[in-house]
């Protein structure tokens, strides 16, 4: 059944996107997300029999931090690349560099004040103080950011390849440098994701080619207001699922928290179509009337949504045959979290299609309430439920913030229109 919804999905996306080249860049950049996860699944299913459980819980918690540092460091650089650089002309070269470089110099330095402050050591949970300590969750961080902006780069510029070739790399260092490392036990995973996130960063890093057609781009201010848009409402959407596993660790145990980074990573499988259908989509939507915008979102939802859906009901019989792999303790978590996230997953689709619907037809004040009603949702609700119901409080929480954010009213769009 899940193939048949899955085949009904991807046919609807088909025709809404229309040409084969946005289906490619789209299918490109969902090869990536979902090889991510697939990998990610991997890599920590093989570290948690050869690091142990808690390691994995303090190194997902540690990258989940890094992430979002990196996350905040960016600065609204990547959606302006992924918008604008199109019709850079000339001036291409100067605004990749300038969106890929500073946030990453932001990220760093970011990195390497928390880790001297009283903040340091809920930054780094699990490694001794010391060099390691300060300089891994900064290049973590600094990895991510630059990532950020040069997929963006690469997608807008039609090169969705590049974007897949970074996660493989990324995936491949992790994997190759996993078991040389175990000696060095959580700091030698700690150092094995720093790599990974570096290698992701670094491979396919170029300018774009030279561009001798004329700049069109809008004025420094709507580019600011894009930005800054943009940045709040991927802060609002991204911080309550990176702030999770801190979470877990803080109010259960650093075994629990591995339990439910196995539980997320499958869901996170399910979650991958709608980002990766918005981005190669954005082009498409932004060059119609804004009339038409709303009739083709909800196109673009309901095709995502379905697709997602195959995915979920194919994933949760290979979950159960994956956790016969897991040790008892991280296959706990799949039973427990992982049907309200699948179920989330569905729902979260038409979340991120609705919020790229409001920023396409300029309604940026409705797309803020929208993310943030969504993430005060996403971290209220598991925060009331974790210390009563454990790993499904968390999951019903995340999945009631996804309902929360379908059903919202927003307001009306008269003062909204650019």
């Amino acid at each position: 059944m899940g193939t048949f919804v899955w085949a009904g999905g991807l046919r609807r996306l088909g025709a809404t996107l229309g040409a084969s080249t946005l289906a490619t860049q789209s299918l490109l950049l969902f090869a990536n997300n979902a090889q991510g996860a697939v990998a990610g699944v991997l890599f920590w299913t093989v570290a948690a029999h050869t690091y142990g459980v808690a390691a994995v819980g303090a190194t997902t918690a540690l990258v989940s931090s890094a992430t979002l540092l990196g996350v905040l460091a960016n600065l609204g650089a990547a959606p302006v690349a992924l918008r604008y650089l199109p019709l850079a002309g000339r001036d291409a070269r100067r605004l990749a560099a300038v969106t890929t470089l500073a946030p990453a110099l932001v990220a760093l330095v970011a990195g390497l004040l928390l880790a001297a402050s009283p903040l340091g050591p809920r930054l780094s949970p699990g490694l001794p103080p010391g060099p390691l300590a300060s300089l891994v969750p900064a290049l973590i961080a600094a990895a991510t950011t630059a990532a950020l902006s040069l997929d963006s780069v690469a997608t807008a510029r039609g090169r969705a390849g590049l974007v897949l070739a970074r996660g493989v790399a990324g995936g491949a260092t992790r994997l190759a440098l996993l078991l040389p490392l175990a000696w060095l036990g959580p700091s030698g995973l700690a150092l094995v994701a720093a790599a990974g996130a570096g290698a992701s960063a670094l491979v396919g890093a170029r300018l774009p080619a030279r561009d001798e057609r004329p700049a069109q781009l809008p004025p420094a201010r709507e580019l600011a207001r894009f930005g800054a848009t943009s940045y709040l409402s991927g802060l609002f959407s991204q911080t309550p699922q990176l702030l999770y596993p801190a979470m877990v660790a803080a109010v259960l145990s650093p075994a629990a928290t591995g339990a439910f980074a196995f539980a997320w990573m499958v869901a996170a499988l399910t979650m991958t179509l709608a980002p990766a259908v918005g981005s190669a989509a954005m082009a498409r939507l932004a060059a119609q009337p804004a009339a038409a915008i709303a009739p083709a979102a909800r196109r673009v939802a309901l095709g995502a949504a379905g697709a997602t859906a195959g995915l979920a009901l194919a994933a949760w019989p290979a979950a159960m045959l994956y956790a016969r792999v897991l040790p008892p303790e991280a296959a706990a978590g799949l039973g427990v979290a992982l049907p309200a996230l699948l179920v989330a997953a569905i729902v979260y689709a038409g979340v991120r299609v609705r919020s790229l619907a409001l920023a396409l037809a300029g309604r940026l004040r409705a797309q803020l309430a929208l993310n943030g009603a969504v993430a005060a949702a996403a971290l209220a609700g598991p925060a009331l439920l974790l210390p009563r119901m454990g790993l499904a409080g968390l999951a019903l929480g995340w999945l009631g913030a996804q309902l929360l954010g379908l059903l919202l009213p927003l307001p009306a769009a008269r003062r909204e229109q650019p």
